[in-house]
């Protein structure tokens, strides 16, 4: 009898223990949800139909910058060990494949201190040939 007991309690420490390896392989995320703003880059010159990886980059850093770490690119969640490859055409960020032809960026936070804290960013952006715009939302959902 005291051996089924002993089973028991090793059987559900073993169910505990292969619950917390799955959950942390794969986290439950129901997504952020808030203000924000979806800045939208496009490039806008002839010659330029891609978005590349250094472009993505040095808007992920500006966002950084500002003290921002909700945020998603084209569905993509960014973290901070995010990584962003050019890949002919097209783009990968973490092992998910988006077009660079359009990149919508959603970003949660106070809508004014983003579209101000963005301003340079978008200028510089938009002498390098891209198309910006920025729509300040009161509902915006992160993945």
């Amino acid at each position: 009898m005291r051996y089924i007991k002993w089973i028991f309690i090793l059987e559900l420490f073993i169910v505990v223990l292969l619950l917390f390896v799955f959950l942390s392989l794969y986290p439950l995320n129901f997504g952020y949800k808030g203000t924000g703003v979806r800045l939208t880059v496009t490039p806008s010159v002839e010659g330029i139909n891609i978005i590349h990886d250094t472009d993505i980059l040095l808007i992920i850093n500006e966002l950084y910058a500002l003290g921002l770490k909700e945020f998603s690119v084209n569905g993509v969640r960014i973290e901070p060990y995010t990584y962003v490859r050019c890949i002919g055409p097209s783009l990968m960020i973490n092992n998910r494949k988006i077009t660079s032809s359009s990149l919508k960026i959603k970003i949660l936070g106070d809508p004014d201190y983003i579209l101000s804290g963005l301003s340079l960013l978008t200028e510089y952006l938009k002498s390098k040939g891209f198309s910006v715009s920025a729509l300040s939302l009161e509902k915006l959902t992160i993945p």
